[in-house]
């Protein structure tokens, strides 16, 4: 085969290599989010090219992902990967590769659930489903006016008189007269209280109460006398009664539509289900129950033999034991596995009923290219089946040509104290240093319960754990050393002051061959395998023309 200097293709489709599964995305929000025509294509090759459109439905059937949610790092691999599919596939049908019967209907399955139940929903339900006014008029109830409002607050009579001169006579804003001059708890706020209401009116006298009521939005009273001192009530806005009335029939009309759905989804279903005929492998199922029952559904657990058996076939339509496993954790039992039948059932029926009604023409491009997918992955993987195999002298020769990779950096056992104020977290450590436990301490003051239970342990942690003004401070102290207080921000933003003695130090090191994962040498001598052989495998292959105007648009989301 002829050699290839640059081959931006070989490159993402290496690293597009991945597990297939499914979720749904909307079209109508990525058309609106990548700012493009859905018939603009982003990536050309001789004698074929990829639209947005194809990039959206490839995602909804392919990847575990929603349009909007795809990195802007991930645009490029996953077109890559949607361009090695028509590659492969096509050479597949050369060589006349078959993708394995069931196996294909597994996966044929897993789309059809996916997009046909909610269509059906769409199409047969929900359009034929109305709520009036009158159906949840009565539900809601009346509702009283709600006053949004904020309060300068001050012990003195002349305060207030001078905040209520700042307001009319110059024109101030209210939160900014309230920052610079109340005493109230809500200052930093601007003022604000909340809500106040007829039923709740808060400290104010019902003759208060009516003088805040007349207000309109913008408007505030005289300073008025209560027993924490004298207030003047800034009325921020006005929540009518009618505005809360029209939004909670609006939800309420959307919870009865909700309810008179699923009465109508059930009904049909049952009415189905009566004319089904449902005929179970019980042998196959009795064996499931075992697996289930000992918790060993993962599909390492279940043999070959069981899983390409039918276990219920739905008006002739077979699901196979693969299908259940591959939707099952492991650890699953009887009990889930028997939702799990009774929900399948549910969506086949309901998958057929569509399929009646030709809802299923709509998915057929969706169908296509999951075909495809499945055919490119599964001849790929027979092409490339002897890179799986491995042994441990393979494993020893790549652990020693790679042993960087192995190498862990310089780790520092620590215990934290953290409390939220300064004074207090220096007094701490001045009563470490006087020689009271570092673990009564942390276990009595810090202010997270976690902390207090491990008595302030954080383990071993390395440098790019630690944000970089503190791995410096901790990266520079001693073993056994006790830091002075210091300041850090929570993920929020929220400043606390922490005392850290490092317990211990363990020196940078290579982990040793023996303590290195199996499993995690072999991912990487059979990843390396195969992108060798992926790589002399698509020698010849298209060369891809990028589309940068448009891949640029849907990568930052227009």
């Amino acid at each position: 085969m002829r050699k290839i200097p640059h081959h931006p293709f070989l490159k993402h489709a290496i690293r597009a290599l991945g597990v297939l599964c499914l979720v749904s995305c909307s079209y109508a929000y990525a058309i609106g989010h990548a700012g493009i025509p859905p018939g603009e294509v982003l990536v050309s090759w001789e004698g074929g090219n990829i639209t947005l459109l194809d990039f959206m439905k490839f995602v909804k059937t392919v990847k575990s992902t929603e349009i909007n949610a795809i990195k802007p790092s991930e645009v490029r691999p996953i077109l890559s990967e949607m361009a090695l599919d028509d590659y492969l596939s096509k050479r597949a049908a050369r060589e006349k590769f078959r993708l394995d019967k069931v196996l294909l209907a597994v996966e044929e399955s897993r789309v059809r659930r996916l997009l046909l139940p909610p269509m059906y929903v769409e199409e047969e339900i929900s359009r034929r489903i109305t709520v009036s006014d009158k159906e949840v008029g009565d539900i809601v109830g009346e509702y009283r006016p709600v006053y949004v409002v904020r309060v300068f607050s001050s012990r003195d009579k002349s305060r207030a008189d001078m905040a209520l001169t700042l307001l009319l006579k110059e024109g101030r804003k209210f939160e900014d007269v309230v920052r610079e001059f109340s005493e109230g708890m809500s200052r930093e706020t601007g003022g604000l209280y909340g809500e106040i209401t007829e039923d709740r009116q808060g400290p104010f006298e019902p003759d208060q109460f009516k003088r805040i009521a007349a207000l309109g939005a913008g408007k505030f009273t005289d300073p008025m006398e209560l027993p924490t001192g004298w207030t003047i009530v800034y009325m921020d806005r006005i929540v009518t009664a009618k505005e809360q009335k029209d939004a909670a029939i609006a939800k309420m009309r959307d919870v009865v539509k909700l309810d008179k759905e699923r009465r109508l989804y059930r009904d049909k279903v049952e009415a189905l289900r009566k004319k089904a005929t449902i005929r179970w492998d019980k042998k196959a199922k009795n064996r499931l129950v075992e697996y289930a029952n000992k918790g060993e559904m993962g599909i390492a657990q279940v043999p070959r033999d069981l899983a390409r058996r039918a276990v219920v076939t739905v008006n002739k339509t077979p699901v196979y034991v693969g299908e259940v496993v591959q939707a099952m954790a492991a650890s699953h039992g009887q009990n889930e596995l028997e939702t799990f039948f009774n929900k399948r059932i549910e969506d086949e029926l309901v998958i057929q009923e569509a399929t009646r009604l030709k809802l299923d023409r709509r998915v057929a491009v969706e169908m296509k290219m999951a075909r495809r997918h499945w055919i490119a992955r599964s001849y790929l993987d027979r092409k490339t089946k002897d890179a799986g195999r491995t042994d441990e002298k393979d494993l020893r020769e790549y652990y020693e040509k790679n042993s960087s990779q192995f190498r862990e950096p310089e780790k520092r056992a620590l215990q934290i104290i953290q409390v939220r104020d300064e004074k207090s977290a220096g007094k701490l450590r001045e009563e470490i240093l006087a020689g009271k436990s570092f673990d009564l301490l942390a276990q009595e003051y810090n202010d997270f319960e976690e902390g207090r239970k491990a008595k302030g342990y954080a383990g071993f942690m390395s440098s790019d754990q630690l944000a970089r003004d503190v791995r410096t401070r901790i990266f520079s102290m001693k073993e056994g050393e006790i830091s002075e207080a210091f300041r850090v921000k929570d993920p929020k933003g929220v400043d606390y002051f922490v005392v850290v003695r490092v317990i211990s130090i363990r020196p940078a090191q290579t982990v040793p061959f023996e303590k290195v994962s199996t499993e995690l040498l072999k991912d990487r001598v059979v990843a390396g395998r195969k992108s060798g052989a992926l790589k002399s495998f698509l020698e010849g292959g298209p060369a891809l023309q990028w589309h940068e105007d448009s891949i640029r648009t849907i990568s930052t989301g227009g």
